[in-house]
C-alpha cells in the first residue's frame, strides 16, 4: 500500500506541470452585430394575394451574405407552419 502512495506521489506534480503552462486560445472578439429592421410582429394576408416586407439588414461586416426563410402559420387550430 505504501509503493502506491509513493507512486503517486511520485507522479502528482507531473500531473499538476502539464496544466501549468497553457497555451489555450483566449483570443476574444466581440460578434459581429446584425441588426433586422422593418418587419412587424404580425403580418395579415388574403389567401393568393402578394405580401410585401420591406426589410433592412444592418451589419458591421458589409461583405457578408444573409439567407433568410420566410414562413406562415395559423395562430387557430393545427398551427402548421409553411414555408413560403
Amino acid at each position: 500500500m505504501r509503493t502506491i502512495y509513493l507512486f503517486l506521489l511520485a507522479f502528482l506534480p507531473v500531473l499538476c506541470w502539464s496544466c501549468y503552462d497553457d497555451k489555450g486560445n483566449y483570443d476574444y472578439h466581440e460578434l459581429n452585430r446584425t441588426e433586422v429592421t422593418g418587419i412587424e410582429p404580425v403580418y395579415r394576408c388574403d389567401l393568393l394575394s402578394r405580401l410585401f416586407i420591406p426589410t433592412v439588414i444592418q451589419s458591421e461586416d458589409k461583405g457578408r451574405t444573409y439567407d433568410y426563410v420566410w414562413m406562415a402559420y395559423q395562430t387557430t387550430g393545427d398551427r402548421k407552419i409553411d414555408t413560403l
